[in-house]
């Protein structure tokens, strides 16, 4: 249980490296912490639900975010939660999370990210959306 939270801490730490480092003027350390939280992201989220960390039951069909598949939910409760409520809301991640799951897979597939210019507008978008939070 210990190590779960350490592991949910140090990935959100990752997000909060990035928002630093970007409004700092360090660009290439903000997207590479980015990149960090994503791929931890990427990993939790068909196992666990993204609002209260509680493991999806082995044969149960969890709810999932159909803008970026990747966020899972335990009930419709937790995702109507995290859309809205919290400060760090999913709404602000789910491009940014769909985005860096199709460029995984394209990586995975062993196609190489031509354009890593489309990635930096990806992100800058996502630092641009959260600075009037």
């Amino acid at each position: 249980m210990h190590a779960q939270r350490v592991d949910a801490v140090t990935t959100d730490m990752h997000l909060i490296r990035a928002q630093l480092f970007y409004f700092n003027g360090d660009k290439h350390q903000a997207y590479r912490h980015l990149e960090l939280y994503l791929d931890a992201r990427l990993l939790d989220c068909k196992l666990k639900c993204y609002t209260c960390d509680q493991r999806i039951r082995t044969g149960s069909v969890p709810f999932s975010c159909a803008c970026c598949r990747v966020a899972s939910y335990c009930g419709r409760r937790h995702q109507k939660l995290t859309w809205k409520n919290e400060r760090m809301s999913h709404k602000v991640l789910c491009p940014v999370l769909g985005h860096w799951r199709k460029t995984k897979k394209g990586r995975k597939n062993g196609r190489a990210n031509e354009d890593e210019r489309k990635n930096d507008r990806v992100f800058d978008t996502y630092f641009g959306s959260i600075a009037f939070l």
